[in-house]
This record gives C-alpha cells, structure tokens and sequence, in this order.
C-alpha cells in the first residue's frame, strides 16, 4: 500500500489538483492530507471541495482550519482591522458547507495501515512537544540559508545530521511507540526514519507554500507500507510554474480585499522562503514605535507598515500606498 501525504496546500487549487494527478499517476492507494488546507492562495472552496471528493482520504484540521472555526458567529461589521483581511475573505467566499466540513475535522487520527500504526496531526508538537528540531522550522531555516537556495540534497543531510546528534531530539523519539508519525505546518519537507526502520517521522513539507529554501517545485511525500515490516519514503518535488501562481494571485478577489497579504505571499513564492513571520514582527515593532496599542493592526498601521518593510518601490492600492513585491 502507498499513501500519498499532503499538508498546508493554502488554498492554492492548482497546484494541489497537479500533485494529486502526479501521486494517482504513481498509483498510489490513498491519501493523507495534514491540515492548513485554506488561507494565502484564492482558491478555499476548490482546495475543500477536491480534498472532501477524494474517496476514503484520511484528513486533519490544521491551524488555518481553527481560525476559520473562530470567526463562525462573530459580528462581521466589526471586520474591519487590516490584519485579518484575508481570513475574513476567505470565510466570506468559502460555502457554509465547506466551512462545517474543515469546523469538524479531527485535530488528531490515530489509525493502522497495512499493519503499521500511523499517527497523523498537523503538527510535530502533537508527538514531540518543544523539541529541539524546531531548529529546522521556516523561519530558522531563512535565517540559516539568507538569501541563498539549497538543494533538497542538502537539506535533508543538514536536518539528518543534527537530529541524529541531537540528545534532546533522540530522547523524546525513544519515547514514542513503533509506528509512523505524520505532520506538517513548519512548509520544510523532510523525514527521519530510525536505524532498526520502526519509527518513522515525516514532514511533506507544503505542496500550496513551500518555504524550504529549495526551488525544486511543490513538495509532497509517499509513505510506502507495501512490503511487510517495510517503511518506505519517497519525496517529490513537482515542478510548477511561478509565474502562473503570481499572475493568479494577483487577479483574483482575494488581491482586491487582502493586498498586503498577498504580496507578502508572491514574496515567498518568489523567495522559496518565511516572509510572513518576520513582517509580523516588524508590524509589532512598528505599531509600538508609533504608540498603536490596537489589535489586530488597523489598516493604516498594517499597510504603513508593509510600506517600510518592503522596501522603496510603490504601488497604489485603495486606502494607501505599498509597495510591490
């Protein structure tokens, strides 16, 4: 049996259409999707409708999910912070049906397949808490690499070299219970599968958002079961074109209502790379520069913001200037 394992496809339909195809193609026997499934690419409703179309896939909420979950309710008029603007246009596209659908998933499936215990959630810290490998999440990873690429070659033995060394990392492995671990949300694809090959832990890395610094394409993982006793990984990488998710993101409604946001996306796209985080904490420092206690950011100090971060090219936008990616 092979399994084809997805996570954090951020609402980027095409691409995910595209790997499904691939894994089909490679004759997998189903599919193992990790979470984050909306938010950042304009396409919330066709990512759910194709993941709730795959027959006997096995799905996890993710973090994106729960947001979602949390505006359920609330007073829309109130939506009016620059900060949140691309949720609130995600939940305002997305059907009633899709929204219940991603409010009821399970944060956690612990199943057996072909015999080997699996354990799937969208995280890492399900199974290993605050281990030391968060070393090796987006945001450390952009700070280690700086604006250089490496290949997934490289980042595989960086990542294998230090968690094998790791006594931190090796004690909380011992641990865990024989079996497959499952997880996603750090976007860095990557695998550590134990020397006796009970244990596996497995990253697919982000097929809608890949930010491992790699620019070898979309990244998804197959966990093959077939052979009795076995645990087998092979990590795809499928070439996609840039250009085409840019011009997409840039044409949709989802650019009109959360431009910020989707510039910052293009410049991941763009940088293989975390952008969102450290505009974050740029947006903090700025807010407490300029004595803005409100959050979420207004428009005015969300974009004024965006403004600085970004650098000296400006483009116009309703309510304000920002610059292009």
């Amino acid at each position: 049996m092979k399994y084809a394992v997805i996570s954090d496809i951020h609402g980027n339909e095409p691409v995910l259409r595209a790997v499904l195809e691939d894994a089909q193609n490679r004759k997998v026997d189903g599919f193992l999707l990790l979470g984050d499934y909306c938010l950042s690419h304009p396409f919330p409703n066709e990512c759910v409708e194709l993941i709730r179309s795959l027959p006997g896939a096995l799905v996890v909420s993710g973090n994106e999910e729960g947001r979602l979950s949390a505006l359920c309710g609330q007073d829309q008029s109130t939506w009016t912070d620059g900060q949140m603007q691309v949720s609130y246009w995600c939940y305002r596209t997305m059907t009633p049906e899709n929204i219940n659908y991603i409010g009821h998933l399970p944060g956690r499936i612990d199943t057996v397949l072909n015999g080997v215990p699996v354990h799937m959630a969208h995280s890492s810290a399900e199974f290993l808490g605050d281990c030391a490998h968060h070393q090796w999440d987006a945001a450390s990873l952009a700070l280690h690499c700086g604006e250089s690429f490496i290949s997934s070659d490289q980042r595989k033995e960086k990542i294998h070299r230090y968690l094998s060394s790791n006594e931190a990392f090796q004690r909380t492995l011992a641990a865990l219970p024989d079996g497959v671990y499952l997880f996603g949300h750090s976007h860095v694809q990557w695998s550590y599968l134990t020397p006796d090959g009970k244990k596996l832990l497995m990253n697919p890395g982000s097929c809608g958002l890949p930010l491992d610094c790699t620019l070898e394409g979309a990244p998804y993982t197959i966990l093959d079961l077939s052979e009795p006793g076995h645990i087998g990984v092979e990590e795809i990488r499928l070439p996609v074109s840039l250009e085409k998710q840019i011009q997409t993101i840039r044409e949709s409604d989802q650019y009109i209502h959360a431009q910020v946001w989707s510039e910052i996306i293009i410049k991941e796209l763009k940088k293989c790379r975390e952008q969102i985080v450290f505009f974050l904490q740029f947006v903090e420092s700025y807010a407490n520069q300029i004595s803005d206690p409100v959050r979420p950011y207004s428009v005015k100090t969300w974009e004024a913001a965006f403004r600085l971060w970004n650098g000296p090219q400006a483009g116009s936008i309703p309510g304000g200037n920002i610059a292009k990616a």
